[in-house]
């Protein structure tokens, strides 16, 4: 599932040290809206919500962290998310896409791209997935994979991948907003889940508690149990989409230092 960050980059940060340990009790522990009460510690809602934790936290690479919530629903079930958003040094959100590297795709451009072109000549798109409709080219993409995050990137269409005389061409869903020279080093990712999604659920009746661990920094690529590239920070995440007449509640919410 996908989800865009939108006007949460304009939000107030709080930045939390102490362990890198988040606990919600009240409506000021997220960044929600009206919809969403809390009492006695308890979250409730109706419908389709995203909420993400009103603190930023440090996170210390060398440690384990787990995430816990206690959730219930009445009405049809819907699908529970747990984890937490992923941000950088700069505290700009790691998306999915400027990490989600396709294996063996590193190639370079044959032409020089121009602004407002829709159609990019590469040297080599042999190992490039030709049939993902979630696919993306990045640009001054680095073997050793130090460009990650990397935000420079055009979505290419579905299909729109195929040999080109002695090159490949790659066919983009939109015009491309600036200039590339020839020889620029290029590399297909992938768009997916928005969030590290550490446990997910369906509804259910009953208090049910989702729990994860998650460690370490990855160098390239996606993980449940492991921070992706370059993440140095992290906000707490509850998501749940379903009937807009469910009633979800959840409570214990927490992020811990473990180890």
């Amino acid at each position: 599932m996908r989800f865009h960050l939108g006007m949460l980059a304009v939000a107030s940060l709080c930045t939390v040290y102490a362990g890198g340990i988040y606990e919600a009790k009240t409506t000021a522990d997220f960044i929600i809206s009206k919809e969403v009460s809390a009492k006695d510690a308890i979250f409730s809602f109706n419908g389709n919500k995203t909420l993400l934790g009103s603190e930023m936290i440090r996170i210390d690479p060398a440690k384990k962290y787990r995430v816990s919530v206690q959730y219930r629903t009445e009405g049809k079930a819907p699908n529970v998310y747990m984890g937490v958003v992923p941000y950088d040094g700069n505290k700009k959100n790691v998306t999915s896409v400027s990490v989600c590297d396709v294996d063996g795709t590193l190639t370079t451009l044959a032409l020089p791209v121009k602004k407002g072109d829709s159609t990019l000549i590469l040297k080599d798109a042999s190992k490039w997935d030709l049939k993902t409709p979630n696919g993306c080219i990045v640009f001054n993409a680095k073997e050793d994979f130090s460009d990650l995050p990397n935000h420079d990137g055009a979505a290419h269409r579905k299909g729109g991948i195929a040999k080109f005389e002695t090159n490949w061409k790659v066919e983009l869903k939109k015009p491309i907003s600036k200039d590339y020279v020839a020889g620029t080093a290029v590399r297909q990712h992938r768009y997916n889940s928005s969030f590290i999604y550490c446990r997910t659920g369906r509804g259910s009746k009953d208090w049910t508690k989702l729990e994860g661990t998650i460690s370490g920094v990855l160098k390239h690529g996606l993980s449940v149990t492991a921070f992706w590239p370059h993440t140095q920070y992290i906000r707490a995440l509850f998501m749940a989409y379903g009937d807009k007449a469910t009633k979800v509640e959840f409570k214990d919410f927490k992020i811990e230092g473990i180890d």
